[in-house]
């Protein structure tokens, strides 16, 4: 596709859906690879999953998705919920997806108030998505952003290495989570803080965001097709340690 990658993974394609994985995947640009890791200690046994759509959004939502694009209906976990169990699901990922709308919005004239914003996504998070590290690494490096915004350096450094421990978990070691770890321990070699971005804080705070989609899944409809070298795999499951 334009501005990116296909891929055939011959392992990867091997994972089901669930709209609550337990593994998260993701492109690294820097290593050319799609990885693989445990998103949270999981049971023997237990089948490893990813997403195939994003997994935010509501119960119908998902479902015409999938059945659109990859023709089965989803009977996961989250998909299964009956009755006030699926009320409350509902309820936490359209309070996600508002709060989620309104951050940017508040970001430059009311950064505090984006701020507790992001605590209340954070909690939906943990509440709703068992603290799944991918969306937990965007909301803390939001907060960390806010926070430098608001003058709240030691906020800043908090949410940095919150950050940081999140991305680690869902990506593994690669040249931007070591970025990462050196914001965690020093904040002011952050670009935005050491006054190598001379663009202005509106515009920075917004190119900076770590605004991230779901991979794109796709159904590979050409059954001649052979992988390139460059497409690989790599499982890091250390997590079910």
């Amino acid at each position: 596709s334009e501005g990116g990658y296909n891929g055939l993974y011959l392992l990867g394609s091997r994972f089901n859906h669930s709209c609550t994985p337990n593994v998260n995947r993701c492109w690294i640009e820097s290593l050319g690879v799609e990885v693989f890791h445990a998103s949270r200690d999981i049971p023997p046994r237990t089948e490893l999953c990813v997403y195939y759509i994003d997994p935010k959004s509501l119960h119908a939502e998902r479902q015409a998705r999938l059945l659109a694009d990859f023709n089965f209906r989803c009977e996961c976990e989250a998909c299964s919920l009956t009755g006030k169990a699926l009320e409350t699901s509902e309820t936490l990922r359209r309070e996600y997806q508002e709060l989620d709308a309104l951050v940017p919005q508040l970001a430059e004239n009311d950064p505090n108030g984006a701020l507790d914003l992001v605590e209340a996504i954070l909690a939906i998070i943990e509440a709703e998505f068992e603290s799944d590290p991918h969306m937990s690494q965007r909301a803390y490096y939001d907060g960390f952003q806010l926070a430098i915004t608001a003058g709240n350096m030691e906020l800043a450094k908090a949410m940095m290495q919150n950050a940081c421990a999140a991305r680690l978990h869902a990506e593994g070691e690669h040249t931007e989570t070591e970025a990462f770890q050196r914001y965690a321990a020093d904040i002011f070699c952050h670009p935005l803080l050491n006054g190598s971005d001379s663009s202005n804080s509106k515009s920075s705070f917004e190119s900076d965001w770590l605004r991230c989609k779901p991979c794109a899944v796709q159904v590979c409809e050409d059954e001649t097709a052979t992988p390139s070298q460059s497409s690989k795999a790599v499982i890091d499951l250390s997590t079910l340690d």
